[in-house]
């Protein structure tokens, strides 16, 4: 089968982040996923999860948090929307979890929002030595 390459539809250069910043995407009041950020602007960022029983569907329009303790920050409840959510890495026999990257885009973004992004982009160190995970 051949590979299917789509343009690139992002608007602003991503950041790889390589720190640990944490997003948890809530699927409903009881369930959520948390993963890493892998890239982050301000118009969106993708994050690799393990997939347990829940995963993230295509054009969900959810909220997101984002923690990071290394850079005392902390961003609740910032609407997204899911643009692409797929396996990276399947699990084994023995565990039954993969591992998914998934890509949101920031939707209907107040301006505290807005303004707690910036900083965090602002802050996020320019010139670290990528970590192998945020290759894939």
């Amino acid at each position: 089968m051949p590979t299917i390459v789509t343009p690139d539809r992002r608007q602003a250069s991503r950041i790889l982040v390589n720190v640990p910043l944490i997003a948890k995407a809530s699927i409903s009041p009881s369930h959520s996923v948390i993963g890493l950020v892998l890239d982050i602007s301000k118009f969106g960022l993708a994050f690799h999860y393990l997939e347990t029983h829940d995963h993230l569907g295509l054009n969900s329009n959810i909220q997101l948090d984002l923690v990071s303790s290394e850079l005392g920050a902390k961003l609740s409840n910032i609407p997204i929307r899911v643009v692409s959510d797929c396996q990276v890495m399947s699990g084994s026999t023995f565990v039954n979890t993969s591992l998914r990257k998934c890509a949101v885009q920031f939707t209907d973004l107040t301006m505290e929002h807005r303004s707690s992004l910036t900083a965090l982009l602002f802050i996020l160190p320019p010139d670290s030595p990528t970590p192998e995970f945020n290759q894939a």
